[in-house]
């Protein structure tokens, strides 16, 4: 099925040679391999994806099918393209501005996305002059079905994110010798009778377009101060940005806390700010980085993959000048500062977030600065006022904050006393039909000895 759909792709396609570059311990080389042969077209045998340039320029009508990140090594080396008609690409996320660096009209430019266990490639998109602001991977190859669904197998609308799942005849049967794993993976097609259906594990979303995205990998979700963080979603917001040319996002642990940190190479001069503002219009902001560390390149590993452990520590080398406190109440904030954040090091020009403040160590700051300064900011201020100085001004001009105490009321053995209004409230809820049962609080106790059971009735009654 792969292998004919690959026929009527590719069927206007003036090629005469293919290069195959990539290992046959990955599922691209199946394409690069079986396809000519069916064709009766050569295929040159490569070392690997960087020994193209050596012969790119001895052949004619040539066909490339490779790693975005090949592609991008070529572009650094700057190499002739004339002799090539045709490039796929596949096995990562393509940046959007290759679509501005690859002149798709004279060769055919594709993005082909799928896992080895449909065979190799389940979707295609050909770069076309379509004005689109990022690359899709396209829609469904022949014989193949895609969904996008939600944990219960529930089919989801245009916009909404879910797992990408696959369906058709290029479905494999399963993992060999690892029937838990097949189980889990491969499934029961719900809208197709007698009819596997694979999860792919992969997070992507139809468009208005009618395109499938590729957001991410469900084994990127992680947990960041309580909430669950798509890193996948995070990048492809960053591959958006026309000033970068590649991005990475990964979690780093910063000061025993984990930290959104996004690794970028910059197409053009950009400002953390810059990114920062772009990508709040997109995420909300518990999913904005932290960090942000301006790279020359992304370390890659021989297969072209990203290789995360190579990336640097997040540095504060992108706090600004160190301005020192000029008033008393800079001093004593800059302290309070420095415990919210815990760290040392900047001054009253540095903002609050990009030394990795976040919503919770606003939330301590806050109370910090009414406990030090009698004096009450709202969030909504101190993000407003991310800075030493402006925030200074802000508490400088606040009333003093008057605390109101609930005084001590003497009891008396048989005396009741009042219920306050939230009790009231409560006590009124209770009383309507079908009232709601929220604010129980079942629990169960493990009674250690021996128990007056008279006593803890007691403590019950009214």
């Amino acid at each position: 099925a792969f292998i004919k759909w690959c026929e009527q792709e590719f069927a206007q396609t003036p090629y005469d040679v293919m290069f195959a570059g990539t290992s046959y311990c990955f599922d691209l080389s199946v394409f690069e391999m079986l396809f000519p042969l069916s064709q009766g077209k050569r295929i040159r045998m490569l070392e690997s994806g960087v020994s193209i340039p050596d012969y790119i320029d001895s052949e004619e009508n040539i066909f490339i099918n490779t790693v975005p990140s090949v592609v991008r090594s070529l572009m650094d080396q700057q190499i002739s393209w004339d002799n090539v008609v045709a490039l796929n690409m596949a096995g990562e996320p393509v940046p959007k501005i290759f679509k501005d660096q690859l002149d798709f009209e004279r060769m055919e430019v594709r993005n082909l996305y799928g896992p080895s266990e449909d065979t190799t490639y389940s979707t295609m998109y050909r770069f076309l002059n379509d004005e689109l602001n990022y690359i899709p991977i396209g829609v469904p190859v022949g014989n193949t079905h895609l969904y996008i669904l939600d944990d219960d197998l529930n089919i989801l609308p245009i916009g909404v994110e879910g797992e990408i799942c696959l369906s058709g005849q290029s479905i494999a049967k399963g993992y060999l010798n690892k029937q838990d794993l097949t189980d889990e993976s491969f499934v029961e097609n719900p809208f197709v009778d007698d009819q596997r259906m694979y999860r792919t594990g992969d997070i992507g979303k139809w468009t208005e377009e009618g395109l499938v995205a590729f957001t991410g990998r469900k084994d990127d979700q992680v947990k960041v101060r309580g909430f669950r963080i798509e890193l996948g979603e995070i990048q492809y917001q960053l591959d958006c940005i026309d000033e970068i040319e590649q991005a990475i996002v990964i979690v780093k642990e910063v000061n025993g806390e984990k930290s959104i940190t996004a690794y970028y190479t910059p197409r053009d001069i950009v400002s953390v700010d810059s990114l920062k503002e772009t990508l709040e219009e997109h995420l909300p902001v518990y999913m904005v980085p932290a960090y942000f560390m301006e790279m020359e390149t992304i370390p890659m590993n021989s297969n072209g993959k990203v290789e995360k452990k190579q990336l640097p520590e997040p540095e504060s080398g992108q706090i600004r000048e160190v301005i020192e406190p000029k008033t008393e109440t800079q001093q004593r904030l800059l302290k309070l500062w420095e415990q919210s954040l815990n760290t040392t090091g900047f001054g009253i020009e540095s903002n609050f977030f990009e030394l990795g403040g976040h919503s919770l160590k606003a939330t301590k700051l806050r109370g910090l600065i009414l406990s030090e300064f009698q004096k009450e900011i709202t969030l909504n201020e101190l993000f407003e006022q991310p800075e030493i100085a402006p925030m200074a001004e802000l508490i400088d001009s606040k009333p003093i904050y008057i605390e109101k105490k609930i005084e001590r009321v003497a009891i008396e053995s048989d005396s009741l006393i009042p219920l306050s209004y939230a009790q009231e409230r409560l006590w009124v809820l209770t009383k309507f039909e079908n009232a709601s049962k929220a604010y129980h609080m079942p629990a169960a106790f493990k009674v250690v000895g021996n128990l007056n059971s008279e006593t803890l009735e007691s403590f019950y009654r009214p």
